[in-house]
């Protein structure tokens, strides 16, 4: 896996789920179906002298939000804001990725010394018969550019 900057001019709007029913958000296999799940650092990771660790069992997210294609109603104000992300991006095939693909986001963002802020998201996106797992978190305006 490899951490990547994302400069995302547009937001990406999307329309608020019921985080209660996350897992199932998970199951849509639409092509084109987005899903923004978003949860607060602390819920998600706690430090330890080796860099941050992601518990295999993941809390409900404080926030869901869904393609407005894939929605069937919902606030549609929600959504992914422009700016300046990390991200690193695998293939979601099972709820087990999900752990261990949030720990090696936080573990080589903590490695690279990259100053992030804000919630831990994770978007998920169906294309081409697979669904694709991101994890991102903004940077911060003083972080520095990651080089390859």
């Amino acid at each position: 896996m490899t951490l990547y900057t994302l400069n995302l001019a547009k937001p990406i709007s999307l329309v608020a789920e019921n985080p209660a029913y996350w897992q199932a958000l998970l199951g849509d296999d639409t092509a084109g179906a987005e899903t923004l799940l978003t949860w607060d650092e602390a819920s998600l990771l706690h430090q330890t002298e080796d860099g941050p660790k992601c518990s295999a069992t993941l809390p409900p997210p404080h926030a869901a939000s869904r393609s407005p294609q894939a929605a069937e109603s919902g606030d549609p104000s929600a959504g992914l804001a422009s700016g300046r992300y990390a991200f690193c991006q695998g293939r979601l095939n099972t709820m087990a990725d999900l752990a261990p693909t949030i720990e090696w986001f936080a573990r080589e963002s903590w490695w690279q010394r990259l100053t992030l802020q804000g919630p831990v998201l994770v978007r998920l996106v169906r294309e081409d018969g697979h669904t694709a797992l991101q994890v991102l978190r903004r940077l911060a305006e003083d972080s520095e550019p990651m080089t390859d």
